[in-house]
């Protein structure tokens, strides 16, 4: 609140605006200028500061918009353009009809380049006059903006802590007065605060906007009024507010200095470049990546992943061993290489070895079975004005190794009807625990599923051969891998070259049973061929295998039913017989194909 003309420059750089300056998608940030007098210094501050900024305009009582159609082509051509329809000291000097009217004056003369109009300025003031007639006038105002389909704005007065009428108190004036409509609809929700008029009071604003979301759950919120006219405070104050880090959903930022033209116009003034510096350095995300994992590639090698946070980067940092942090300087530009000891350090020993966009880097240069630790920091900011999140989060830092060196000799497989058996070597084992054998089929190329485990042998020098057979596969090509995993349960892959083809029997086969004799269960195999004798049909054979006894007589039937090509197995249960010698038989179509005696014992 202001009793001049002024200038509210907000650092909008919000999706549903384009431009050629940095962009932040995450931020509002913001200065004031007090008077319209020298507005091509102005406008200069204003296109030589590192972002490009939104304009908001402060339109004075009683001035006719077309006195600011000057004003607002010019800041338009270096920037974008917020209109506040009237500061809240001259709320109550209008009448409801003619606070409609100018509403109607300004929007529909400077709409086209006037991008978000603040409804109502300080609403909550006590000084604004009678709460209904405020109100009144803020919701016309809203309706009015929004039926041109522009974005809206209201600023809210912080007074808990220094009010004289608790019904002025933001919180609950706000639950008094704005509408369901307005909580869900209002695009930015701002709030005006100058802690010199409230005895120096730092409110908990992690709380006062964290509270302010369950309100408007829809608005973009921040500060939208801050400043002091202390000059010993004013760097400080710039510092504070323009760093604050607030994890609200939709929280955007604000801080804009009311006092912008008397400190940092002409741009020469040391305190825009405080600004400037605090608007480049600081536009720090206030969610940090997370989630850091990574996959040792050979055994100086890594992948390492992680979940992006909210800036528009991410600066990547590994050292040697297992403990600290990168130590992070805002405004500086670190040079990342992806060979671990060329990048920058950010601290002794932390290499800066990715920066960029993406959530994925592969690490060369490492060391074989060592430990490292990892850092990712979201920032953003040109070069030179970057503004890094130096906090840790879920899994940032994490530890990682480097592969243990298992030298693979070979890797070779054997085809067994429907089994398949795999060998391999290695000349040299460190920390081996063992090996992980893992199948794929063609139509799930991305699907592999544990076969098996090998247990390694440790630690040698020499070379160790290895065995493992996949039994009882249909058929059909497969693909396989293993998975080698030290002590510490790092991990690399060897891929076998080449498809498996598990084919069709040549001819039938029936297998004795096993075990032999048995008690009450016992497990038959047979085999159905693909071609080569007249009873068969490629596609559709009728198996029977039944149980005899002694006399001939049938006395248990296994399998009954039509089947393709391929090998088989059955579990013969038996608890339904007696002792004795019986005879099993296989038929293909109606035609015996063999048959094998067993005994049970009982």
């Amino acid at each position: 609140m202001k009793k001049t003309i002024s200038f509210i420059l907000l650092l909008l750089l919000s999706s549903h605006l384009s431009y050629s300056g940095v962009t932040d998608t995450n931020r509002m940030w913001g200065v004031t200028i007090d008077a319209v007098g020298g507005l091509n210094a102005v406008v200069t501050s204003l296109q030589n500061l590192c972002k490009k900024p939104t304009t908001r305009i402060v339109f004075d009582e009683f001035i006719p918009a077309s006195d600011y159609v000057n004003a607002v082509n010019q800041i338009h051509n270096v920037s974008f353009i917020m209109g506040e329809l009237l500061d809240s000291y001259y709320m109550n000097q209008y009448s409801l009809a003619q606070y409609v009217a100018r509403t109607n004056e300004y929007v529909n003369l400077l709409g086209s380049k006037v991008d978000i109009w603040e409804i109502g300025n300080e609403i909550n003031g006590e000084w604004l006059g009678n709460t209904a007639d405020v109100v009144a006038k803020m919701d016309t105002a809203y309706s009015i903006v929004k039926a041109q389909n522009k974005k809206t704005e209201l600023t809210l007065y912080y007074n808990q802590d220094c009010w004289s009428n608790p019904k002025n108190e933001m919180f609950y004036w706000v639950n008094k007065n704005v509408s369901t409509k307005l909580r869900n609809g209002l695009d930015y929700v701002l709030v005006s605060y100058y802690e010199d008029d409230c005895n120096g009071l730092q409110p908990n604003w992690q709380k006062v906007f964290d509270s302010l979301h369950v309100l408007f759950p829809n608005s973009k919120l921040g500060i939208g009024e801050c400043g002091t006219v202390v000059s010993g405070k004013k760097a400080a104050y710039i510092n504070r507010y323009y760093k604050m880090n607030i994890t609200t959903p939709n929280y955007i930022g604000g801080y804009f200095w009311w006092y912008y033209k008397q400190d940092c116009v002409p741009y020469t003034n040391a305190l825009w470049t405080t600004l400037n510096n605090a608007f480049s350095n600081s536009a720090i995300p206030t969610s940090q990546a997370s989630q850091i994992s990574y996959l040792a590639l050979t055994s100086n090698s890594v992948q390492i992943d992680w979940t992006n946070g909210n800036g528009t980067s991410r600066a990547v940092f590994l050292s040697e061993g297992v403990a600290g942090i990168a130590a992070l300087t805002d405004g500086y530009t670190y040079t990342a290489n992806s060979i671990f000891g060329l990048g920058s350090q950010a601290g002794a020993g932390w290499y800066c070895v990715y920066k960029g966009t993406g959530s994925s880097v592969t690490v060369s240069g490492l060391s074989p079975g060592t430990t490292y630790r990892v850092m990712v920091s979201d920032f953003n900011g040109n070069p030179g004005f970057e503004g890094y999140n130096k906090n840790t989060a879920v899994n940032n830092p994490v530890n990682i190794q480097s592969a243990m060196p298992v030298h693979l000799l070979y890797f070779n497989f054997a085809v067994e009807e429907n089994a398949v058996r795999l060998k391999w070597a290695t000349g040299k084992e460190v920390n081996n625990s063992g090996f992980t054998v893992e199948r794929a089929s063609p139509e799930n190329p991305g699907q592999w599923i544990n076969a098996g485990f090998v247990k390694g042998r440790g630690n040698v020098e020499f070379m160790t051969t290895y065995e493992f057979i996949d039994k009882n596969l249909a058929g059909g090509k497969y693909r396989y891998r293993i998975k080698q995993t030290d002590l510490n349960g790092n991990f690399e892959y060897f891929n076998l070259n080449g498809e498996v083809c598990i084919g069709a029997p040549e001819k039938f086969g029936l297998s004795q049973n096993y075990p032999n004799p048995f008690n009450n269960t016992s497990v038959i195999k047979y085999k159905i061929p693909n071609s080569g004798e007249a009873v068969l049909t490629p596609e559709n054979v009728f198996i029977e295998m039944k149980v005899f006894d002694v006399t001939g007589k049938a006395v248990h039937t296994l399998v009954k039913q039509n089947q393709t090509p391929g090998y088989y197995e059955v579990k013969m249960t038996a608890n339904h017989l007696s002792s004795g010698l019986y005879i099993y038989t296989l038929s293909a179509d109606g035609m015996l194909i063999d048959a094998k005696k067993f005994a049970l014992i009982k």
